[in-house]
């Protein structure tokens, strides 16, 4: 194959140059190659590190949460038993209309 330089114009556009891609990136993707290591190592090192520690974290919350669970039921089971009142129960107010409020203090003047 002649050199490209000695080819009249004609011939040189119909030429093809020889190139080869690892030719042409071959420098470039080895000076790249280690900075491009320490980058993937880094952020996959730290990804790494932040899944373990979410998954590390979903399990002692359940288990916390599981624990605070067994210890509302065994408080709920202690209030009912000696008759206060518990979270599994409903506590409403009652509003007294105006004429319980007058029956109830006739009542405590009675007594009195």
């Amino acid at each position: 194959m002649a050199d490209i330089g000695q080819l009249p114009l004609d011939q040189m556009i119909n030429q093809s140059l020889p190139l080869n891609s690892n030719d042409l990136f071959g420098p470039l993707a080895s000076a790249l190659s280690p900075v491009l290591g320490i980058i993937s190592a880094l952020v996959g090192g730290l990804f790494g590190l932040y899944l373990i520690y979410v998954i590390f974290r979903f399990y002692y919350e359940r288990k916390r949460t599981q624990i605070l669970k067994d210890i509302r039921f065994d408080l709920d089971y202690l209030n009912q038993h000696y008759g206060l009142p518990y979270s599994q129960e409903k506590i409403t107010k009652k509003v007294l209309t105006l004429d319980e409020y007058n029956l109830l203090k006739k009542k405590k003047e009675k007594k009195k």
